[in-house]
């Protein structure tokens, strides 16, 4: 039988069949499903369901429709060769007013169960031919179809659509569903619409304008791997229920809202992740991405955002991140890091008050808080670049200019009247201070002399005798240990180069004293005999020793002036000149 023929014998025997079971209604005409059943011994069986010519192919398991009025729901090919896993429509057809359990097995539902879901359907080829024209109602249109995975909805035309309810309910196949041009102006019943819709990754309604809608319910309910959603064209003034609109949509991390989708905690929006990705907060994205941000931004939890939310700050809300910020240590006068750097972590754009820690010997300067208040993921210069996963913070400290102490009195400080010369630059490792040694006028003699140093000259009203010392500090952070060490630069000569042959100059009754009372260094000489030209190491302090100031005196108030003495010997030819010579004082640090 061709095609031609096929056709005529279907329009004369549906004839047929009307005038026997009566008079129609204006409003819809009913029609029967014809089977050619002269095509059972072949795999394809062909039909008519109202005007819709139909082919049934059990090898591939399709259903192919070509165009037409649909007919009765219960007459529908699928409720025959319930096994199909494709729907192919070639052209137009036409949906009936109510189009309710149209693609099922049957027209009971009972929740939350998929039963009577065509669960072998995975596409539906052309649906773009779907004509909704005069229909208004879809409910359960595909409930149940578990498997279903292609569905093009893109140019379905609902604006006399009035309910959607339950539309994909338990597709659980379904990642997509294009539906950014539907118009839901009337729809008034959306609830359970993708329920259980555990694939959706996609389902953009930016576009919708949904005035009129009553019923959002478990909406999408259980559509676990859906990630964003777009409510700004959502006016839910008139929302008589939204209970479970986004129970367990647990992957969802952009939600937009508008002026008037205000919500309240029935929706059950899940709580946001609180890890190493996740503040367990939202956050207004408009604030993440702005072009400044010189303020931090709110931060709220599912249950505050869905109750508080009153329109005013429309736009879209994104899980707030984790930001990771390096805290840097650095020294003011060389830029290196002084001790290794903190990690922080924090939701971005918001407040985080952070304690710096002290650094023995350093500041962070005179005006300095207690405590930061950060901005994570602020960038420190502040030029507006949005938010980052890392960013990074520095702080500066400061050593303090350093004071000479008395080395008798070492919480005291004093001024010398001479003070040499030194490196004018702030050192984590430094010799503050190295006494000038004035052995004043002394006599001519023909055998071995002894000269003493005089005690130290201060600016004070002190009567006591200060000692001649050396002070050195140590404000290295990792405290790697130190030594010192002198080298007479040359024998006692004149201005002319006359030496003092054989003079030899030598320090005892020395003593370690310490201005911060930290653990003393484990070596010091307490007596030295200094030969020109020859570095004689005195102070030795190892890993962990000798942090902060130390004196290391020449005798004390009774004995200041005899701790310090030139020996010059019997056979040394002595002009009547100045002698003199330098003391290279010279500390390092070692491992």
């Amino acid at each position: 039988m061709n095609k031609q023929q096929l056709s005529t014998f279907m329009i004369v025997l549906c004839m047929s069949v009307g005038l026997l079971l009566g008079a129609y209604s204006s409003a819809h005409t009913a029609y029967a499903t014809t089977v050619d059943t002269t095509s059972n011994t072949t795999a394809e069986i062909e039909g008519v369901w109202g005007t819709v010519d139909w082919t049934w192919d059990s090898e591939t398991a399709t259903i192919v429709l070509y165009g037409g009025d649909m007919g009765e729901v219960d007459d529908a090919p699928w409720r025959t060769y319930t096994n199909v896993q494709t729907i192919d429509v070639r052209a137009t057809i036409k949906f009936p007013i109510n189009a309710n359990y149209m693609f099922r097995t049957n027209n009971e539902y009972v929740h939350p169960t998929p039963t009577g879901g065509l669960v072998a359907l995975e596409r539906v080829i052309g649906a773009d031919y779907f004509d909704f024209s005069e229909t208004t109602q879809i409910d359960y249109l595909f409930q149940g179809a578990t498997n279903l995975k292609e569905i093009d909805t893109r140019k379905w035309d609902l604006k006399h659509m009035t309910r959607i309810n339950s539309l994909f309910n338990n597709c659980w196949s379904l990642a997509s569903v294009d539906v950014l041009n539907w118009d839901v102006t009337n729809v008034v019943n959306m609830g359970h619409m993708m329920f259980r819709t555990y694939a959706l990754t996609d389902f953009d309604m930016s576009n919708w304008q949904a005035k009129n809608v009553l019923y959002i319910d478990n909406m999408f309910h259980d559509a676990t791997a859906i990630e964003a959603l777009d409510f700004t064209g959502f006016d839910t003034s008139k929302v008589i229920n939204s209970a479970n609109l986004f129970t367990n949509t647990d992957a969802l991390r952009v939600l937009k809202l508008g002026e008037n989708s205000l919500f309240t905690n029935q929706v059950d929006l899940p709580e946001v992740d609180l890890d190493d990705t996740y503040s367990g907060k939202w956050v207004y994205n408009q604030d993440l991405a702005g072009d400044y941000f010189p303020l931090p931004c709110e931060h709220v939890t599912s249950w505050d955002l869905m109750n508080t939310y009153d329109g005013t700050k429309a736009g879209e809300y994104v899980w707030a991140p984790m930001v990771t910020v390096d805290i840097h240590f650095i020294a003011a006068e060389t830029s290196e890091n002084l001790i290794p750097s903190e990690t922080i972590r924090g939701p971005a754009l918001s407040h985080q008050d952070y304690y710096p820690p002290e650094i023995f010997g350093w500041s962070r300067g005179s005006l300095a808080a207690p405590y930061y208040t950060m901005i994570m993921g602020r960038r420190e210069d502040a030029t507006g670049h949005p938010v980052g996963e890392q960013q990074t913070f520095t702080i500066t400290y400061y050593l303090p200019w350093y004071s000479i102490h008395d080395p008798v009195m070492p919480e005291e400080t004093i001024w010398p009247i001479e003070i040499p010369d030194s490196p004018v630059d702030q050192r984590s490792l430094n010799i503050d201070y190295a006494s000038n040694l004035q052995f004043g006028i002394g006599k001519i003699a023909n055998d071995r002399k002894v000269y003493h140093a005089h005690a130290l000259a201060v600016a004070s009203d002190k009567e006591a005798p200060t000692p001649n010392f050396v002070q050195v500090t140590d404000y290295s952070p990792s405290a790697p240990g130190w030594q010192l060490s002198v080298r007479q630069k040359n024998q006692f000569v004149t201005k002319d180069n006359d030496e003092l042959v054989g003079a030899a100059l030598s320090f005892d009754n020395i003593e370690m004293i310490s201005v911060h009372d930290k653990e003393a260094p484990s070596h010091f000489e307490s007596s030295v005999h200094l030969t020109p030209a020859y570095k004689q190491t005195l102070i030795k302090a190892q890993t962990g020793e000798g942090l902060g100031t130390w004196i290391y005196r020449f005798g004390n108030e009774e004995s200041a002036e005899e701790s310090v003495h030139l020996e010059v010997p019997d056979h040394a030819i002595v002009l009547t000149k100045e002698y003199t010579t330098a003391l290279i004082w010279t500390i390092e640090m070692v491992p």
